[in-house]
């Protein structure tokens, strides 16, 4: 098809975002209904009309598309990969902002660590010695390293206020991004891993969750699901044994999400 050979070369231009829509929905309506429409289905439970979200690890920019959709004022998209995050900057809508760095407990620089599939870059050395594992049928590899500038959530927060939503995806370094933070908005979430089942854990411990702060879960991709997985949300104790029994076995991977 003539738009699917013409987007390669407008990856750089604000057509490339309508004209791979157009393909999208007529060629690959597969996608367009799990990775377009689906997270617009289940994130209106977080996001609406006014809200200000962070994106943190924001990739190719499906989820900030779907936060603005929903009809967010403000979206901060976060994403260290250097090509990822000039693509954003063509997204060509003016409540976006695009942020080119990695969150981290402190600011400063770090070592980032690219693989040849971009939803598996990372700073977690951890997570590149056991990610392997985590890829059916696939073994990424590890193509290089670049030296990116790290901010912490609280610096965000500075420049660009307080959000009503954070989503984290970053590949195993979450407990250090919450770090960084102080005090939580009204709604966030962060994905896990069965293999980091620790690193979930001590990110339930952070203390910008206050005590009142209530917990739940996905597995798998928020795509095409509606509802969270738990008939009401849970304390941070039932959330740890949730996670230490239920969540903890297998290659699971999914969300936590936490409610302020």
């Amino acid at each position: 098809m003539l738009v699917r050979r013409l987007l390669p070369g407008l990856e750089h231009t604000r057509l490339f975002h309508p004209l791979r829509d157009t393909y999208l929905r007529t060629c690959n309506r597969r996608y367009w209904r799990d990775c377009v429409e689906g997270p617009r289905r289940f994130y209106r439970e977080f996001v609406g009309k006014g809200s200000c979200v962070f994106d943190i690890g924001a990739n190719v920019g499906e989820c900030a598309r779907a936060f603005l959709s929903l009809g967010a004022s403000r979206v901060v998209a976060v994403e260290p990969t250097p090509h990822l995050a000039e693509k954003l900057k063509y997204m060509g809508d003016k409540r976006l902002a695009v942020v080119p760095c990695a969150i981290d407990k402190q600011a400063g620089t770090v070592q980032f660590h690219v693989s040849n599939f971009d939803t598996l870059n990372s700073i977690s050395k951890e997570w590149i010695g056991r990610v392997s594992d985590e890829v059916d049928g696939q073994f990424p590899k590890w193509i290089g390293t670049a030296n990116v500038e790290a901010r912490t959530l609280d610096s965000l927060i500075q420049e660009y206020g307080k959000p009503d939503f954070i989503k984290i995806d970053v590949e195993g370094h979450e407990l250090e991004t919450l770090q960084g933070l102080t005090e939580a908005p009204k709604y966030l979430g962060f994905e896990f891993h069965s293999v980091l089942i620790e690193t979930a854990l001590a990110c339930l411990r952070q203390p910008c969750f206050s005590k009142t702060a209530r917990f739940d879960y996905l597995i798998g991709e928020p795509y095409g699901q509606s509802v969270l997985a738990l008939p009401k949300w849970a304390t941070a104790e039932q959330m740890s044994e949730i996670a230490r029994t239920k969540l903890a076995t297998g290659r699971l991977y999914g969300d936590i999400f936490v409610r302020s």
